[in-house]
């Protein structure tokens, strides 16, 4: 169990994110509002509402005339049709509600498309992508691979029965039977009895939901009345205490985060965040992560895992592009002497870098050649410091 934020003898963890112009958090990511109120986001790339859309992932330039998107691509709504296999197709004179079947397009109202093909709605319907007469007329429908009239039969899972109670014929798996008298719970026909109004289903077996409850699909008895809560295949006092982890606690002096138990530490102010306790007046929780709320800024907001300033940023999803860099993070820590971390707490340096300073990574090195700033070992050519003249070639020394 994690500590967040305590001035007594515990260590503290928070997570500082500086506002970076980029950087993700599962999916999410935060840029800058470089277009004012018009900015907006598409797969993490910033572009103008006004002057372009995003489709499929991509920015697309608006025109003139109005444009649509079709997956990826833009189209134009008045003239085209999107079509689902991503094909834009030419509307004609005659197609103004026109929908796309494989190279063609059909008219919804009065034609249907089956397995590509257009076919006249009043003569024929399509069962499984096969195109079937219609032979009981507006009373026809598909079951399975077949046709049955809807007036007569029922249709079970492929099967078409007939409707022996009329219209209280219902279907269990494959087979038909009369709701008045049975029930059927998960695959399985019960016999519904003189207080079947309060019975429901607990699994394959009926029970009375007045007088029991259905744990775990065990039946058991209502110890506590209407106070009766399950709690793994058991019941307990939902009065006075709660389920954690399948397990019963007192509700009054523990706080069940993420299926772990942890004392009230900050008092009513205490507040999960996944396994960790933190202090709702000083922290903030984002998907996971507790972030310390710095006195007097200005209101922060969740993006992922990391705040943001809704003023100078913007939230953006479905950012996969890992050639961004993260922001500096590090983690602030009290008091002295330090114990050791958590084996499962990610240390960062103490210190971000400041914005003007651009960091890389150890290694690789960058394009530029570093060298090392202590003498060289005594299989390696050193060159001097100091470049010579133009004029002047320098050949490295001969090692004996």
């Amino acid at each position: 169990m994690k500590k967040i934020r305590d001035d007594g003898d515990a260590m503290t963890l928070c997570v500082f994110s500086a506002h970076s112009p980029v950087y993700h958090s599962g999916g999410y990511c935060v840029r800058k509002r470089s277009h004012g109120p018009y900015t907006s986001c598409c797969n993490g790339v910033v572009y103008h509402k006004r002057h372009s859309r995003c489709c499929g992932g991509a920015v697309h330039p608006l025109t003139g005339q109005y444009k649509s998107c079709c997956f990826s691509r833009t189209y134009y709504p008045s003239t085209q049709v999107c079509c689902p296999d991503k094909s834009i197709l030419p509307k004609t004179h005659h197609s103004h509600n026109a929908a796309c079947c494989g190279y063609e397009l059909y008219s919804p109202t009065t034609q249907g498309c089956c397995n590509g093909k257009v076919y006249e709605s009043d003569r024929h319907v399509c069962c499984h992508h096969r195109l079937l007469r219609k032979d009981h007329y507006t009373k026809t429908g598909c079951c399975g691979y077949r046709t049955y009239n809807t007036d007569t039969y029922v249709c079970c899972d492929g099967v078409a029965s007939r409707k022996s109670h009329g219209r209280y014929t219902r279907c269990c798996g494959k087979s038909a039977y009369d709701y008045r008298r049975q029930v059927c719970c998960d695959g399985s026909l019960n016999y519904r009895t003189p207080h079947s109004r309060y019975s429901a289903c607990c699994g394959t077996k009926l029970y009375s939901y007045y007088t029991e409850k259905c744990c775990g699909k065990t039946i058991v008895k209502k110890t506590y009345g209407d106070d009766s809560k399950c709690c793994g295949y058991s019941v307990i006092n939902n009065r006075y205490y709660s389920c954690c982890g399948g397990k019963p606690y007192y509700k009054s002096s523990k706080l069940c985060c993420d299926g772990q138990l942890s004392d009230f530490v900050f008092g009513t102010n205490t507040r999960c965040c996944k396994s960790a306790v933190y202090d709702r007046t000083k922290s903030i929780c984002c998907n996971g992560a507790v972030h310390c709320q710095t006195p007097g800024s200005y209101p922060t907001y969740c993006c992922g895992g990391y705040l943001y300033n809704r003023y100078s940023h913007i939230c953006c999803a479905n950012c996969h592009d890992r050639s961004y860099p993260k922001p500096p993070v590090y983690t602030t820590r009290y008091p002295y002497p330090r114990p050791p971390y958590p084996e499962h707490t990610t240390r960062y340096p103490e210190h971000p870098y400041p914005d003007h300073t651009t960091r890389y990574p150890e290694h690789p090195y960058p394009d530029t050649t570093r060298y090392p700033e202590h003498p060289y070992p005594d299989h390696t050519t050193r060159y001097p410091e100091h470049p010579y003249p133009d004029h002047t070639t320098r050949y490295p020394a001969e090692h004996h």
